[in-house]
């Protein structure tokens, strides 16, 4: 085997990973079909996905999960000018709605009617709003949402009580709030009840900065809904515009840069993992609390948080997702469309990184070794830093040997290597 030796002033600490089988399967793909949707659900009882539409006007679609064929389709143009959001309930009877309009609209998907619209906010009246971000609660009971008013540039949340049709909460965050004598752009930009129905889980937005002149990042609040008092605060821990929860235990998910938050919302416990590559989106298994699907926005891959592996990489390009909830599918959005993929939970369905690539010594104080059998004329590889930042990269040719790489002269801290043997594989660095 030929060797060569690259010098990239550093040292690591290598773990195996999984790759990706070659045979990737496809369930089904609607190719030209994807523009103009938005937001998708996956119901709870029924064998079917939910999609906002926003083309020529806006309307809810019911699609088939087996084939993503429509069911029905909604015409919503008398409510909104495009629809925002959208949620269910645990019995599949009630959808709610959010968009650009003064009306949070519920339908009744088993009757096929409208069954409450309210338009009222609590603080400023009749003055112009739309509403975002809506979460009906999981027994229909209870309805939360933001309303952000045009004129004085503030965003309200709501909670209302679908009975009375009565707020029982209402907090204002205005675009810039004095903070213990620090300006801050704040605004409300998330809100979702937990899949028990136990907690409400909002996100404040903090944009900027104006003493210090930097952006700031989004702060968590959570709710006990028995009282709808603030149960803890997670201040500066995320930067995505939305949290994902576990449909199996009170746990929501986060990213924050390289690191991946996984928040017990029962005892309040903070697990954090790092990532090989910064995330844009995290869902959670149907069926398993340790098992993540994370989306790097057009690729995404597996990772089991509890032993820190990635289990498998997609090949496909795929985003905006959801999962079905056996488990089985995943679907978003492909190159040419409206796409669904097989899931890999396990293992069992993919082939091992370790019958192509060798690592050693793990760990090391010098030269780590890689012994490389892939078919690939060309192999690409990349070493980036905690935060992200690229230190290093290069393509070897015709390499079907082993690679030597030196990291003495890097400082001491956390990296990622990732090699593209056939598939992008990424390994977690740790330099003692």
């Amino acid at each position: 085997m030929k060797k060569i030796l690259l010098t990239i002033i550093g040292m690591i600490l290598i773990f195996p990973s999984i790759s990706n089988a070659a045979n990737e399967e496809v369930v089904w793909e609607l190719e030209g079909v994807g523009n103009g949707i938005g937001d998708i659900i996956v119901t709870n009882t029924q064998n079917t996905f939910i999609n906002t539409y926003n083309s020529s006007y806006p309307s809810i679609q019911i699609r088939n999960i087996e084939n993503g064929l429509v069911l029905d389709s909604i015409n919503m143009k008398n409510y909104f000018n495009s629809i925002d959001k959208i949620s269910i309930t645990n019995d599949d009877k009630y959808l709610a709605m959010s968009g650009d309009g003064p009306n949070l609209v519920i339908w009744d998907l088993e009757n096929k009617r409208e069954y409450k619209k309210i338009s009222k906010i609590v603080y400023y009246g009749d003055s112009a709003f739309t509403w975002k971000s809506v979460s009906i609660s999981p027994d229909g009971s209870k309805l939360t949402a933001i309303a952000v008013i045009k004129p004085a540039g503030v965003t309200e949340l709501v909670v209302f009580d679908l009975e009375t049709e009565e707020a029982i909460l209402s907090e204002l965050r205005n675009i810039y709030d004095n903070i213990n004598g620090v300006y801050y752009g704040t605004k409300w930009v998330s809100t979702e009840f937990s899949p028990s129905g136990e907690y409400l889980v909002t996100e404040l937005g903090v944009n900027w900065d104006r003493q210090n002149g930097q952006v700031v990042l989004d702060s968590v609040y959570v709710y006990k809904t028995s009282d709808y008092k603030i149960k803890n605060i997670l201040i500066n821990n995320y930067d995505r515009k939305e949290i994902s929860f576990s449909s199996i235990e009170n746990t929501f998910s986060s990213i924050s840069g390289n690191s991946l938050i996984i928040y017990n919302l029962n005892t309040n416990e903070i697990k954090s993992n790092l990532l090989g590559r910064s995330a844009y989106d995290v869902f959670f298994s149907q069926t398993n609390n340790s098992k993540l699907l994370i989306s790097l926005g057009a690729k995404a891959y597996i990772f089991d948080y509890s032993n820190e592996n990635e289990i498998y990489n997609y090949v496909n390009n795929i985003s905006a997702m959801v999962i079905a909830k056996d488990d089985s599918k995943v679907i978003g959005f492909g190159e040419k469309g409206l796409l669904c993929l097989k899931t890999f939970w396990t293992t069992t369905s993919v082939e091992s990184i370790t019958s192509q690539t060798t690592i050693s010594p793990n760990p090391t104080s010098s030269i780590v070794n890689i012994d490389l059998n892939c078919s690939e004329s060309l192999v690409d590889y990349q070493i980036t830093d905690i935060n992200g930042a690229t230190v290093s990269k290069s393509t070897i040719a015709d390499q079907f040997g082993s690679l030597q790489i030196d990291f003495s002269a890097y400082p001491t801290g956390v990296y990622f290597l990732t090699i593209n043997c056939n598939v992008p594989t990424t390994y977690k660095i740790i330099k003692e």
